[in-house]
């Protein structure tokens, strides 16, 4: 058994052993603390008429009788003149009159009555939050720390591991993943119950239902809201207990997790269309693309190595008659109801199948990865991982400033070399810039220039000192717009260049995709985080004071190959600029000025020195 096999196999035996934990402790708890409140409502109800029965020297059933009929319904005189006739007749008849007016209406207004009921739903609740905290708890903690061994006896444990203490779970049990946390949901409850026993209460004395009739639509109601409870404890267990598994699969520092549904006939629609679906930890979101998908969800996460599974090793699962059986891990929901449920294919046919299916497929092609990845919700680990595959296979070290070889590796993976239309073009644009960035597209992602007709914005470039890309038609300066568009803020963008060196259109074209493209900017981000965590920023006139930067520009430099890729933007960086540049049309970048026996001696660097960032680079062109 693999390692995946082995993670897969102690996800599904937690879950089970969970949920039996589940049934004989906190629901058996939530059960009593349900029969308890009902006990006492129900006998509140009941002193209230045994009180009046005992008043008036009366049976139960003749209490109940007389206070539910249509007798002694309306004030014939007021309180004092009741009292009055009382004292002078001694008429025990009138004194049940009067006892029975006052009777209804105290319990007309049902103020004692649904005060006391208030009081023992408010106990429910309170009994019901600490229990299911207490039990949450225990099953946040005892999940991740085993999940964790799990993992470390295979694999070994990566990263350090924080201890979980009650801060952490109180985060966790906090998390209102669904909308709502369960100690919310608890108390909502409590409070849908309390108003629904309200009314039956007062509609049961108004219609003058017998007493054991009002406490069985007491005790119905009650049955629901004991149901809710169970119903949020087993679902809100399956979320702590696959945020436990997804915590120690992070602070193990595994980048993916795998979808499990559970299989029997009660596998929810939603669940069947994860199952053994394959997804990047960050991306992990309850109700979406992580367990529970819905309440009662059965469906649990274990970690996995790659962004693909192999479908090796074995899994649980129940046949038609409920027992448990074991199948190929590589079955899906779909085949496996087909074999073990409704039997309209047989485990040979199923086998054959998918041998067919299989062959050469344990591992997705470079094509299929790629084209599988999807950039709106992919971390930079996966374009990182694109592009270390990418770099493997086509030996891109050795084809760094060959565009024409380049080209044509990224050509098996998208379509290649833009060209913008005369209508693309800003009218007055200077033909020299025009020509450098035609030449620089022609290398590119033809997707890129199609940002522009997405847009329906034209591109403007000119001669400047400086080169540089913005938002809008602006002057070469960039200080001013070029008015003389009508539509010049909203119209165009602008990429203006000295014309002379031949690195600029390269570059800056990496800014014209981080402006379109947000989720490359996102994922640039990213990498830059992650690079530079801890780090002050620190001005590059500092670093290069011969060098003409303003100094509200600053950095974080990293051990980056040149200390301006960490240059710190609200809404840009210069990660994808900088390396485009240094992989289409390198020259030696000066990595730092180094003080060396008097004299400043300067230390250069290529993008070969840094290849997590090559690869993320080449990852980016081909899913930017």
């Amino acid at each position: 058994m693999n390692n995946e096999d082995y993670w897969k196999k102690r996800a599904e035996e937690r879950e089970a052993e969970w949920t039996k934990k589940s049934k004989d402790t906190i629901e058996k708890e939530l059960a009593e603390y349900y029969r308890r409140a009902l006990s006492r409502i129900t006998d509140d109800i009941a002193i209230l008429y045994g009180r009046y029965a005992k008043d008036n020297n009366l049976t139960y059933a003749e209490a109940s009788k007389l206070l539910t009929s249509k007798e002694f319904k309306q004030w014939r005189m007021s309180l004092e003149e009741y009292l009055d006739a009382i004292d002078k007749t001694a008429d025990n008849k009138l004194l049940l009159e009067l006892n029975t007016l006052a009777m209804r209406k105290r319990i007309s207004r049902l103020d004692k009555l649904y005060g006391d009921t208030l009081k023992n739903l408010y106990r429910l609740g309170t009994d019901s939050e600490n229990g299911m905290t207490k039990f949450l708890s225990g099953a946040y903690k005892d999940n991740y720390y085993k999940n964790l061994f799990d993992i470390g006896k295979t694999i070994g444990i990566k990263s350090s591991v924080s201890e979980v203490d009650d801060k952490k779970i109180r985060k966790v049990l906090n998390n209102s993943w669904s909308g709502k946390n369960y100690s919310q949901r608890i108390w909502k409850n409590t409070d849908k119950l309390a108003k629904l026993i309200k009314n039956e209460i007062t509609d049961g004395f108004h219609r003058g239902v017998p007493i054991n009739k009002m406490a069985k639509l007491v005790q119905q109601r009650m049955n629901v809201g004991k149901y809710e409870a169970t119903r949020l404890v087993r679902t809100e267990m399956n979320y702590v207990q696959n945020k436990a598994a997804l915590d120690s699969i992070k602070d193990s520092d595994m980048k993916y997790y795998i979808f499990l549904a559970t299989l029997d006939k009660k596998t929810s629609t939603v669940c069947r269309a994860h199952d053994r679906k394959v997804y990047p930890v960050d991306s992990a979101t309850p109700d979406t693309n992580m367990p529970p998908l819905h309440p009662h969800c059965r469906s649990t996460i274990a970690g996995n190595l790659t962004d693909y599974d192999t479908g090796r090793g074995k899994r649980t699962a129940k046949n038609k008659d409920g027992k448990r059986i074991i199948i190929p891990a590589a079955m899906n929901y779909d085949d496996y109801y087909k074999v073990y449920i409704e039997k309209s294919m047989s485990f040979s046919q199923w086998e054959k199948a998918h041998k067919k299916l299989t062959v050469n497929a344990n591992k997705p092609t470079l094509k299929e990865l790629i084209k599988n990845t999807d950039i709106k919700s992919c971390t930079k680990d996966d374009i990182i991982n694109i592009g270390r595959n990418v770099c493997e296979q086509f030996d891109i070290k050795n084809k760094i400033g060959d565009k024409k070889a380049l080209k044509e590796v990224f050509s098996n993976f998208r379509e290649m070399g833009g060209e913008l239309s005369p209508e693309q073009w800003a009218k007055g644009s200077n033909k020299i810039t025009k020509q450098q960035l035609s030449e620089a597209f022609s290398y590119y992602p033809k997707d890129w220039v199609n940002y522009l007709t997405d847009s329906g914005k034209k591109l403007y470039t000119l001669i400047t000192n400086r080169g540089f890309f913005s938002n809008g038609a602006v002057m070469a300066n960039g200080k001013y717009y070029a008015t003389k568009f009508p539509d010049y803020k909203t119209g165009y963008v602008s990429i203006h260049m000295t014309g002379m060196i031949k690195t600029t259109p390269y570059h800056e074209i990496g800014h014209y995709v981080e402006y379109f493209n947000k989720d490359a900017l996102r994922i640039s981000k990213e990498f830059l985080k992650a690079r530079t965590k801890d780090e002050k920023p620190i001005k590059l006139k500092k670093l290069f004071p011969n060098v003409d930067y303003d100094n509200k520009e600053t950095t974080k430099p990293d051990n980056f190959i040149s200390p301006y890729i960490g240059k710190e933007y609200t809404d840009a960086s210069e990660v994808l600029s900088m390396g485009l540049q240094a992989i289409f049309e390198p020259t030696e970048i000066i990595k730092k000025i180094e003080f060396i026996d008097n004299n400043y001696k300067k230390i250069y660097a290529t993008i070969e020195d840094d290849i997590e960032f090559l690869h993320l680079i080449v990852g980016l062109i081909l899913k930017a």
